[in-house]
């Protein structure tokens, strides 16, 4: 990235010896600030990640995305992006003038098929222009998951934005429709002045409601969606829309019937060399025991072992309680924050006053931010140690049995509604089939025009409920390594060392944080070193070291936890 930067702005690459000399930089940079030289996780999504999230994306109430329209382009980026492996910039890109709606004569004289075919054009564009890739998706009659159907979701939105130019043609009508005897297909026109409007869309809320607007939705927006659902599936890996392409990737690598050239073309890669640095999975997919031993190999565990929702767990902690997020004012770099901002006037230096307000709103977001995701890191480790413990101990696991999706008191009849024509089971006939495909496009067309807005009521029960959950988290451990953090990384830390070390004291004791570096020192003397006869010695229990007389612990409580004695 750095490279591509600097021959944007310079017009030229790089020499070879400046090259040189900030790729010894870099790895100076690394090593004086702790960074790790190890890429960040690429976990890919299979087609069982992809059904966990965009099921939870169809009927959570625990996210609430305002309008229903986002709700859907949600689910419907999810199946796209995984079926495509397209970049997320350019399914977002999808206009109108993309789309192409077909009514196939199958070649075997079975019934009529509905084709989509997706054109993309806003491609990657570096390495200049790249001819667009066209997919024609086939319907799945009898799809045993309506979840999964791009047709259901696309021709849903399309109906809600009345696109087709036939006029009175319903989803119903559309399955009804025939081809003239001769002819193969029949093209489902669409109304010309809808060919630059995009189909993920952005909001706009107005006075009296929130409104669709004609621009395109933000990625932003769309990525913190997707990691919202993700949480809320239960996944540990942050679900990022990259992930989808990476598994369709590696799901093209692996099917026989896609050659490499062609998943290079449908990747928009110059070379194969771009799906092995940066696509193929480095978790090893295959099962190397069984290949080296002659065995048949254990497919259905090896795909179970590397996909994202093996770590699957929903009672892993998503929010903050109260007290833990009211934990972070006791940071001392808060602290002198909220101090400086005292000791202004708002009246006298109103910009001054708006700029410490933003420090520390922006500080205590980041503090926040880590503080989550070492509970998210000591729940896994310490759930795991209960249940095994349980175990052993005799007990069971209460069997948990999962309620309809379709029925929830948290749910509107809208969201029932959608939920019930989506999840409804295949038809035993082609007619109760398409009767039960033209009910879910009719739902989905339904539910765009519907605005979810605030579920105050039902948000507080849910955030109560995973409140009540994260309290099991043992908070004085947390407040334990909270110290003990501010211990070895601060330089004037306001804990005092000797109490932290001393485990026959209280918790709230052994983390007492003092107001002032000078105070640490006043009770450094007054509680640990005015009571320490001459030539007796004393042990540093955080440290685990042995320290003869005063004047060595003088010296290791300066040079080693920054207390001045």
């Amino acid at each position: 990235m750095f490279l591509r930067v600097y021959r944007k702005l310079v017009g030229e690459d790089m020499d070879t010896e400046m090259a040189r000399r900030t790729l010894v930089l870099t790895v100076w940079l690394a090593r004086e600030y702790g960074l790790s030289h190890t890429p960040r996780e690429k976990p890919p999504m299979d087609a069982l990640d992809v059904l966990e999230i965009t099921q939870t994306a169809l009927t959570t109430v625990e996210k609430n995305f305002q309008v229903g329209r986002y709700r859907i382009q949600t689910c419907f980026f999810i199946q796209g992006g995984f079926i495509t492996a397209n970049r997320p910039e350019a399914l977002l890109k999808l206009r109108y003038r993309d789309i192409k709606v077909t009514v196939l004569r199958h070649p075997k004289n079975g019934p009529h098929n509905i084709l989509l075919e997706w054109t993309y054009e806003f491609t990657k564009s570096f390495l200049g222009p790249k001819a667009p890739n066209t997919f024609p998706i086939p319907e799945i009659l009898f799809d045993p998951s309506l979840v999964l159907s791009p047709h259901v979701f696309l021709l849903g939105l399309m109906f809600a934005d009345d696109a087709f130019s036939i006029p009175g043609l319903t989803p119903e009508r559309l399955f009804q429709l025939d081809i003239r005897p001769e002819c193969n297909a029949l093209d489902v026109p669409i109304r010309e002045e809808m060919a630059d409007l995009c189909i993920f869309r952005r909001y706009q809320k107005t006075a009296t409601k929130r409104a669709m607007t004609n621009e395109q939705l933000p990625y932003h927006v769309l990525k913190a969606h997707m990691k919202d659902i993700g949480e809320i599936t239960g996944f540990k890996d942050v679900a990022r829309p990259y992930c989808l392409r990476y598994g369709a990737a590696n799901a093209f690598d692996k099917d026989g019937n896609t050659s490499v050239d062609l998943r290079n073309l449908i990747m928009k890669h110059a070379n194969t060399d771009v799906f092995l640095n940066h696509y193929l999975s480095r978790r090893i997919t295959t099962d190397a025991q069984a290949v080296v031993r002659g065995l048949t190999p254990q497919e259905d565990i090896m795909q179970a072992a590397c996909r994202m929702s093996r770590w699957i767990d929903p009672d892993r902690p998503r929010v903050l309680t109260p007290k833990q997020s009211q934990s972070v004012n006791q940071d001392p770099k808060i602290k002198m924050l909220l101090q400086q901002r005292d000791k202004i006037e708002r009246k006298r230096s109103p910009e001054e006053y708006k700029k410490l307000q933003r420090s520390i709103r922006n500080e205590r977001q980041a503090l926040r931010y880590k503080l989550r995701a070492r509970i998210r890191r000591e729940y896994d480790k310490k759930q795991a140690k209960s249940d095994i413990e349980r175990q052993l101990s005799g007990e069971k696991f209460a069997e948990k049995i999962k309620v309809d999706l379709g029925r929830s008191d948290y749910q509107t009849p809208q969201h029932q509604k959608l939920i019930e024509s989506v999840m409804s089971l295949p038809g035993s006939s082609l007619s109760e089939e398409i009767k039960r495909r033209s009910s879910a496009i009719q739902a989905v067309a339904e539910y765009c025009q519907f605005e979810e807005g605030k579920i105050s009521k039902n948000r507080s029960q849910i955030i109560r409920k995973s409140t009540k959950m994260q309290e099991a988290i043992d908070l004085d451990e947390l407040a334990l390594e909270t110290a003990r953090e501010e211990l070895t990384r601060e330089r004037r830390p306001l804990i005092c060392f000797m109490c932290y070390g001393n485990e026959k004291l209280a918790i709230k004791d052994r983390t007492q944080r003092f107001t002032s570096s000078g105070n640490v020192t006043r009770h450094f003397r007054n509680r640990h070193l005015d009571k320490l006869e001459d030539g007796v010695s004393v042990n540093c229990e955080m440290c685990s070291i042995h320290l003869q007389g005063k004047m060595e612990l003088q010296r290791h409580a300066f040079d080693v936890h920054g207390t001045v004695s």
